[in-house]
């Protein structure tokens, strides 16, 4: 076997439970292989008994890391680019989430990267944790095996693309307003809930959450309630931003009450209404929803479209500075 040491290239973890996916995904394995991606392994929640290690270090070029047995690069500090859990337990799930762990392997996990996937079968799905799905995206396993070999290379094909993605923008910035008018700021939350959703979905996708507007990538309005008039009554319009030159994108949450005609994207500027179980998205392309759903946060779905976008506006600028 050639060395498999990184020179430049993404690192995938993979890590086994138990159940038929287990067996089968080595085929993930070495689709990231084939694409040029450094493989480690892990086996969890007794996977030993539908996986072998023998043909993992074979295929990766290194022990599997398991309960009984830490390789070298378990001490190495390694960092992993996307980290991929293929069936895990209901505790390991939970350790994951809540960050309560004094298992070694699921604090190696948790440790070593931000991007995650969990293939997991609908019904263990966790019921409740908006503080922390941004991190962790839910991908339900197919209910038949003949449909795992699919299922992986969608699974490889959005993993690569959002690899491909963070390493093309580094060093993100990213500033979050929230400031409702003075008359009824008293009444109001100094940073709710979901704003906080939010924040975590951008750090977990990599931005720097900066103070100073001026400097960041990205400014963020989140303040979406009604403004007061100067006769004390409130009202609701389609409210400014104000930015710098380093600004290169405008993400501007609209109150509901503000009618879908009014609102218009362009290539710098998105308005973003939230609903219930929801956010509406306005760019220039028109609106569309993103859905809040157990095992996809909206936010960690805004916090995917923002990375996309940049990484497209990023290619058109290269693509027009090789055509001149």
């Amino acid at each position: 076997m050639k060395s498999r040491t990184r020179t430049n290239k993404s690192r995938v973890l993979i890590a086994l439970g138990k159940g038929i996916a287990s067996t089968l995904a080595i085929e993930l394995a070495m689709l990231f292989l084939h694409g040029g991606s450094e493989v480690k392994f892990a086996i969890i929640d007794g996977g030993e008994d539908w996986v072998a290690e023998a043909p993992l270090k074979q295929i990766s070029g290194h022990s599997a890391l398991t309960s009984k047995h830490k390789p070298g690069w378990f001490y190495a500090g390694l960092r992993f680019d996307a980290t991929i859990l293929v069936a895990p337990s209901n505790l390991t799930q939970q350790q994951l989430i809540t960050a309560a762990t004094a298992d070694p392997v699921v604090e190696f996990i948790l440790n070593s990267g931000n991007n995650y996937r969990i293939l997991q079968n609908r019904q263990l799905w966790p019921d409740n944790h908006d503080d922390l799905l941004p991190r962790f995206v839910f991908n339900e396993l197919p209910a038949q095996p003949l449909r795992l070999s699919q299922f992986f290379q969608k699974i490889f094909a959005e993993t690569t693309a959002k690899i491909a993605s963070l390493a093309r923008l580094q060093n993100l910035s990213a500033t979050i307003t929230y400031a409702a008018p003075v008359q009824i700021s008293a009444h109001t939350d100094s940073e709710p809930g979901w704003v906080k959703r939010l924040r975590l979905a951008l750090i977990n996708n990599g931005f720097k959450i900066t103070a100073e507007s001026g400097d960041a990538d990205v400014l963020i309005s989140a303040y979406d309630g009604p403004q007061v008039c100067p006769e004390g009554r409130l009202f609701h319009s389609l409210p400014t931003l104000e930015t710098s030159s380093q600004t290169r994108l405008k993400m501007i949450f609209v109150s509901s009450g503000v009618a879908d005609n009014l609102i218009e994207g362009t290539p710098d500027t998105v308005f973003i209404r939230r609903n219930p179980d929801s956010l509406t998205l306005f760019d220039c392309h028109g609106p569309r929803l993103l859905p809040d759903v157990t095992g996809q946060c909206c936010f960690a779905r805004l916090a995917d479209y923002i990375v996309t976008h940049l990484s497209r506006s990023d290619n058109t600028l290269h693509n027009r500075a090789s055509r001149s």
